[in-house]
């Protein structure tokens, strides 16, 4: 498409005016950020549409122009009620959730006592519970299986345990784990008919039975 000389120079006019004309109100966006100026720029095109900029608007530079600093002083003194009312907002979420992490720490230590203290409290008896005497003839049917079960649970868990421990080794070679001793006082034995017989009926030896694992 053709374009006469005339016209290209104006269009080039006018994309020059424009660069100039975000130029400077790049420069002066700039110069009020760095030094908080107030500034008020007023571009007249060649067509005579008007341009403005402003900070902190261009009303409020215009008027404290007209009027002088009045004006300015109260857009400063409200921005600053502005920004204390935010930092006390602020303030206090951030002091109520203070309080929040204090009571819940708090409410944590409190329940690491308590189970610091009912640890205390069951292993006043030295050793373990797999090593304590077990008087079997106090116990009924239940109470036998239950017993016997978590010795089995705790028989399969460290056997599983020393797996592992082989494994991380490199080797499924090594010593025999050593057999868990439990104590048993005179164990009378369950009949056929679930009741109670002689206790020399039966075959623990001398009062112990060694379970293996």
């Amino acid at each position: 498409m053709y374009q006469s000389p005339q016209r290209s120079i104006n269009t080039l006019l006018l994309k020059r005016r424009r660069r100039r004309r975000a130029g400077i109100f790049k420069k002066a966006g700039e110069l009020s950020v760095l030094c908080g100026a107030h500034v008020a720029i007023i571009v007249f095109s060649g067509a005579g549409k008007v341009f403005c900029y402003g900070h902190p608007n261009i009303n409020t530079v215009l008027e404290s122009y007209q009027n002088g600093l009045s004006s300015v002083v109260r857009v400063n003194e409200e921005a600053g009620d502005l920004l204390v009312a935010e930092f006390n907002k602020e303030y206090v979420e951030a002091e109520k959730e203070f309080e929040d992490l204090k009571r819940k720490a708090t409410g944590i230590k409190q329940m690491a006592d308590e189970k610091k203290k009912m640890m205390k409290e069951m292993n006043m008896s030295e050793g373990f519970w797999w090593d304590e005497a077990v008087d079997l003839a106090m116990m009924d049917e239940r109470e036998w299986e239950q017993y016997f079960k978590a010795l089995e649970e705790l028989r399969r868990k460290v056997a599983a345990r020393v797996d592992e421990l082989k494994i991380l080794n490199g080797t499924m070679m090594g010593p025999p784990v050593p057999a868990v001793h439990h104590r048993l006082c005179h164990v009378p034995f369950m009949t056929s008919n679930n009741c109670f017989g002689n206790c020399q009926d039966v075959q623990f030896g001398s009062g112990y039975h060694d379970l293996g694992v």
